[in-house]
Protein backbone atom coordinates (compact mmCIF):
# COMPACT_ATOMS: atom_id res chain seq x y z
CA UNK A 1 0.00 0.00 0.00
CA UNK A 2 2.89 2.24 0.73
CA UNK A 3 4.35 2.07 -2.45
CA UNK A 4 1.29 2.11 -4.25
CA UNK A 5 0.47 5.20 -2.71
CA UNK A 6 4.11 6.90 -3.41
CA UNK A 7 3.54 5.81 -6.85
CA UNK A 8 0.81 7.70 -7.12
CA UNK A 9 2.14 10.67 -5.43
CA UNK A 10 5.63 10.52 -7.85
CA UNK A 11 5.14 8.52 -11.32
CA UNK A 12 1.81 9.15 -11.84
CA UNK A 13 0.53 11.18 -14.15
CA UNK A 14 -2.89 12.75 -15.58
CA UNK A 15 -3.42 10.32 -18.60
CA UNK A 16 -1.66 7.18 -16.21
CA UNK A 17 -3.68 8.19 -12.77
CA UNK A 18 -7.04 6.85 -13.41
CA UNK A 19 -5.34 3.72 -14.38
CA UNK A 20 -3.53 3.21 -11.33
CA UNK A 21 -6.59 4.05 -9.05
CA UNK A 22 -8.12 1.31 -11.01
CA UNK A 23 -5.18 -1.60 -10.16
CA UNK A 24 -5.37 -0.13 -6.39
CA UNK A 25 -9.37 -1.06 -6.49
CA UNK A 26 -8.69 -4.42 -7.58
CA UNK A 27 -6.12 -5.37 -5.81
CA UNK A 28 -7.47 -4.00 -2.21
CA UNK A 29 -11.01 -4.19 -2.82
CA UNK A 30 -11.04 -7.80 -2.38
CA UNK A 31 -8.91 -7.09 0.95
CA UNK A 32 -11.30 -4.82 2.31
CA UNK A 33 -14.20 -8.12 1.82
CA UNK A 34 -12.26 -10.11 3.90
CA UNK A 35 -11.53 -7.69 6.59
CA UNK A 36 -15.26 -6.34 6.87
CA UNK A 37 -15.73 -3.22 8.07
CA UNK A 38 -15.93 -3.86 11.80
CA UNK A 39 -13.55 -5.27 14.20
CA UNK A 40 -14.41 -9.11 15.17
CA UNK A 41 -14.45 -10.41 18.40
CA UNK A 42 -10.66 -11.35 19.53
CA UNK A 43 -8.74 -9.73 16.45
CA UNK A 44 -5.47 -8.24 16.91
CA UNK A 45 -4.61 -4.43 16.59
CA UNK A 46 -2.27 -5.17 13.54
CA UNK A 47 -5.57 -6.27 11.96
CA UNK A 48 -7.23 -3.21 13.02
CA UNK A 49 -4.49 -1.20 11.61
CA UNK A 50 -4.49 -3.18 8.67
CA UNK A 51 -8.52 -2.32 8.12
CA UNK A 52 -7.95 1.77 8.47
CA UNK A 53 -5.47 1.42 6.03
CA UNK A 54 -7.29 -0.62 3.15
CA UNK A 55 -10.40 1.51 3.64
CA UNK A 56 -8.10 4.90 3.50
CA UNK A 57 -6.11 3.39 0.03
CA UNK A 58 -9.47 2.71 -1.22
CA UNK A 59 -11.03 5.69 -0.44
CA UNK A 60 -8.53 8.87 -0.30
CA UNK A 61 -5.93 7.56 -2.86
CA UNK A 62 -8.02 4.76 -5.58
CA UNK A 63 -11.15 6.63 -5.53
CA UNK A 64 -13.35 3.56 -4.76
CA UNK A 65 -17.44 5.84 -5.09
CA UNK A 66 -18.41 2.71 -2.82
CA UNK A 67 -15.59 2.84 0.03
CA UNK A 68 -15.61 6.32 -0.05
CA UNK A 69 -19.49 6.80 0.33
CA UNK A 70 -19.78 4.58 3.08
CA UNK A 71 -16.18 6.22 4.83
CA UNK A 72 -17.99 9.73 4.71
CA UNK A 73 -21.33 8.33 6.10
CA UNK A 74 -19.16 7.74 9.11
CA UNK A 75 -17.09 10.70 9.27
CA UNK A 76 -19.90 12.89 8.93
CA UNK A 77 -21.83 11.36 11.49
CA UNK A 78 -19.10 11.24 13.79
CA UNK A 79 -18.51 14.97 13.59
CA UNK A 80 -22.26 15.38 13.94
CA UNK A 81 -24.73 18.24 13.13
CA UNK A 82 -26.29 19.13 16.24
CA UNK A 83 -23.51 21.03 18.41
CA UNK A 84 -21.44 18.37 19.41
CA UNK A 85 -18.58 15.25 18.52
CA UNK A 86 -20.25 11.61 18.61
CA UNK A 87 -17.27 9.26 19.60
CA UNK A 88 -19.51 6.29 19.54
CA UNK A 89 -20.64 6.37 15.55
CA UNK A 90 -17.19 5.18 14.09
CA UNK A 91 -14.46 2.81 15.34
CA UNK A 92 -11.47 4.78 17.02
CA UNK A 93 -9.16 3.04 14.69
CA UNK A 94 -11.59 4.76 11.50
CA UNK A 95 -12.18 8.19 13.10
CA UNK A 96 -9.06 9.56 11.48
CA UNK A 97 -9.89 8.24 8.11
CA UNK A 98 -13.78 8.62 8.35
CA UNK A 99 -13.36 12.31 8.48
CA UNK A 100 -10.93 12.23 6.08
CA UNK A 101 -13.09 10.53 4.09
CA UNK A 102 -15.69 13.06 4.67
CA UNK A 103 -14.15 15.90 3.96
CA UNK A 104 -13.40 14.52 0.43
CA UNK A 105 -17.27 13.74 -0.60
CA UNK A 106 -17.71 17.30 1.10
CA UNK A 107 -18.18 20.49 0.55
CA UNK A 108 -18.26 23.98 2.34
CA UNK A 109 -20.92 23.30 4.99
CA UNK A 110 -18.90 20.25 6.12
CA UNK A 111 -16.07 22.19 6.54
CA UNK A 112 -17.55 24.82 8.20
CA UNK A 113 -18.73 22.21 10.84
CA UNK A 114 -15.68 20.36 11.58
CA UNK A 115 -13.99 23.94 11.82
CA UNK A 116 -16.37 24.58 14.83
CA UNK A 117 -16.36 21.29 16.23
CA UNK A 118 -12.29 21.97 16.39
CA UNK A 119 -12.83 25.14 17.47
CA UNK A 120 -14.89 23.62 20.30
CA UNK A 121 -12.81 20.29 21.58
CA UNK A 122 -10.35 20.32 24.29
CA UNK A 123 -9.74 16.64 23.03
CA UNK A 124 -6.03 16.19 21.35
CA UNK A 125 -7.06 13.01 19.52
CA UNK A 126 -10.47 14.72 18.63
CA UNK A 127 -8.84 17.95 17.46
CA UNK A 128 -6.08 15.69 15.24
CA UNK A 129 -8.76 14.09 13.40
CA UNK A 130 -10.64 17.24 12.47
CA UNK A 131 -7.71 19.04 11.78
CA UNK A 132 -6.71 16.43 9.47
CA UNK A 133 -10.32 16.55 7.90
CA UNK A 134 -9.78 20.07 7.04
CA UNK A 135 -6.48 19.51 5.28
CA UNK A 136 -8.21 17.17 3.14
CA UNK A 137 -11.02 19.03 1.32
CA UNK A 138 -10.27 19.11 -2.54
CA UNK A 139 -12.05 22.43 -3.53
CA UNK A 140 -9.41 25.21 -3.91
CA UNK A 141 -11.26 27.73 -1.92
CA UNK A 142 -11.59 25.29 1.16
CA UNK A 143 -8.29 24.37 0.86
CA UNK A 144 -6.85 27.92 0.68
CA UNK A 145 -9.31 28.24 3.45
CA UNK A 146 -7.62 25.73 5.65
CA UNK A 147 -3.65 26.71 5.15
CA UNK A 148 -5.13 30.10 6.15
CA UNK A 149 -6.47 28.73 9.56
CA UNK A 150 -2.47 27.67 9.98
CA UNK A 151 -1.54 30.68 10.50
CA UNK A 152 -3.88 31.33 13.17
CA UNK A 153 -1.98 31.93 16.59
CA UNK A 154 -4.50 30.43 18.47
CA UNK A 155 -4.35 26.98 16.66
CA UNK A 156 -2.08 24.71 18.47
CA UNK A 157 1.52 22.97 17.13
CA UNK A 158 0.50 19.59 16.07
CA UNK A 159 -2.94 20.77 15.00
CA UNK A 160 -1.42 23.31 12.11
CA UNK A 161 0.78 20.19 11.30
CA UNK A 162 -2.70 17.89 11.12
CA UNK A 163 -4.07 20.53 8.58
CA UNK A 164 -0.49 20.81 6.82
CA UNK A 165 0.63 16.87 6.27
CA UNK A 166 -2.75 16.31 4.12
CA UNK A 167 -2.19 19.06 1.71
CA UNK A 168 1.24 18.17 0.98
CA UNK A 169 0.85 14.62 0.05
CA UNK A 170 -2.26 14.85 -1.94
CA UNK A 171 -1.38 14.62 -5.78
CA UNK A 172 -4.19 17.23 -6.36
CA UNK A 173 -3.57 20.10 -3.78
CA UNK A 174 0.39 19.65 -3.83
CA UNK A 175 1.29 22.47 -6.65
CA UNK A 176 -1.07 24.70 -4.66
CA UNK A 177 0.18 24.33 -1.12
CA UNK A 178 4.26 23.93 -2.26
CA UNK A 179 2.95 27.68 -4.22
CA UNK A 180 1.42 28.79 -0.68
CA UNK A 181 4.25 27.54 1.54
CA UNK A 182 6.72 29.54 -0.28
CA UNK A 183 4.85 32.28 0.47
CA UNK A 184 4.19 32.24 3.33
CA UNK A 185 7.01 30.27 5.49
CA UNK A 186 8.20 33.06 7.60
CA UNK A 187 5.05 33.56 8.77
CA UNK A 188 4.19 30.02 9.78
CA UNK A 189 7.77 29.61 11.25
CA UNK A 190 7.27 32.79 13.39
CA UNK A 191 4.37 30.68 15.18
CA UNK A 192 6.91 28.10 16.40
CA UNK A 193 9.65 27.18 18.68
CA UNK A 194 13.09 27.18 17.03
CA UNK A 195 13.21 22.99 17.18
CA UNK A 196 9.72 22.83 15.68
CA UNK A 197 10.27 24.64 12.92
CA UNK A 198 12.64 21.39 11.58
CA UNK A 199 9.22 19.43 10.91
CA UNK A 200 8.45 22.77 8.04
CA UNK A 201 11.28 20.90 5.91
CA UNK A 202 9.32 17.41 5.96
CA UNK A 203 6.71 19.62 3.83
CA UNK A 204 8.75 20.27 0.89
CA UNK A 205 7.87 17.49 -2.05
CA UNK A 206 8.71 17.12 -5.06
CA UNK A 207 10.28 14.84 -7.60
CA UNK A 208 12.04 16.34 -10.16
CA UNK A 209 16.46 17.50 -11.01
CA UNK A 210 13.78 21.08 -11.44
CA UNK A 211 12.18 21.02 -8.12
CA UNK A 212 15.30 20.32 -6.05
CA UNK A 213 17.06 23.05 -7.74
CA UNK A 214 14.76 25.49 -6.52
CA UNK A 215 14.54 24.23 -2.82
CA UNK A 216 17.73 25.99 -1.64
CA UNK A 217 16.32 29.16 -3.63
CA UNK A 218 12.67 28.78 -2.47
CA UNK A 219 12.86 28.25 0.93
CA UNK A 220 16.05 31.20 1.77
CA UNK A 221 14.14 32.74 4.11
CA UNK A 222 12.82 29.93 6.35
CA UNK A 223 16.47 28.26 6.34
CA UNK A 224 17.70 31.94 8.27
CA UNK A 225 14.68 31.27 10.54
CA UNK A 226 16.66 28.39 12.71
CA UNK A 227 19.99 26.97 13.28
CA UNK A 228 19.08 23.19 11.64
CA UNK A 229 16.89 23.90 8.90
CA UNK A 230 19.29 24.81 5.81
CA UNK A 231 20.80 20.90 6.96
CA UNK A 232 16.66 19.57 7.05
CA UNK A 233 16.57 21.20 3.86
CA UNK A 234 19.75 19.95 2.10
CA UNK A 235 17.99 16.69 3.23
CA UNK A 236 14.58 17.26 1.25
CA UNK A 237 16.24 18.86 -1.61
CA UNK A 238 18.33 15.40 -1.83
CA UNK A 239 14.88 13.41 -1.07
CA UNK A 240 13.08 15.22 -4.53
CA UNK A 241 16.22 14.96 -6.44
CA UNK A 242 16.20 11.39 -6.26
CA UNK A 243 12.62 10.94 -6.13
CA UNK A 244 13.47 12.71 -9.91
CA UNK A 245 16.03 10.41 -10.99
CA UNK A 246 13.70 7.21 -9.93
CA UNK A 247 10.85 8.72 -11.37
CA UNK A 248 12.97 8.82 -14.93
CA UNK A 249 13.14 4.94 -14.89
CA UNK A 250 9.78 3.96 -12.82
CA UNK A 251 7.38 6.03 -14.61
CA UNK A 252 7.50 4.68 -18.20
CA UNK A 253 7.77 1.14 -16.44
CA UNK A 254 4.83 1.69 -14.05
CA UNK A 255 2.73 3.31 -17.46
CA UNK A 256 3.79 0.30 -19.50
CA UNK A 257 2.63 -2.16 -16.88
CA UNK A 258 -0.57 -0.37 -16.55
CA UNK A 259 -1.08 -0.60 -20.14
CA UNK A 260 -0.98 -4.45 -20.46
CA UNK A 261 -3.54 -4.25 -17.78
CA UNK A 262 -7.37 -5.99 -18.57
CA UNK A 263 -9.78 -3.79 -16.86
CA UNK A 264 -11.65 -6.25 -14.58
CA UNK A 265 -15.19 -7.81 -15.93
CA UNK A 266 -16.56 -7.88 -12.34
CA UNK A 267 -15.40 -5.89 -8.98
CA UNK A 268 -16.10 -7.42 -5.66
CA UNK A 269 -18.63 -5.65 -3.77
CA UNK A 270 -17.79 -4.10 -0.66
CA UNK A 271 -18.91 -5.87 2.54
CA UNK A 272 -22.01 -4.83 4.30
Amino acid sequence: MKFLTGARFNWASPETDPALQRFMREQFRPVLARLGWTPHRGESARVRSLRSDVIKLLALEAADPEVLARAAQLGRAWVGTDGRVHPEAVDPDLRSVAVRAAARAGGKADYETMELRLNGSDDATVRRALAAGLGSFLQPELAERARALTLSPTLRLWDRFAILFPQAYTPELREGFRDWLVAHQEQLAGLMAEEDKQVIAELVTGCSTEEAGRVNTDFAPLARSAAGLPFQLRKAEERVRICGAAREVQAPSMESYLARQRPPVRQPSAPR
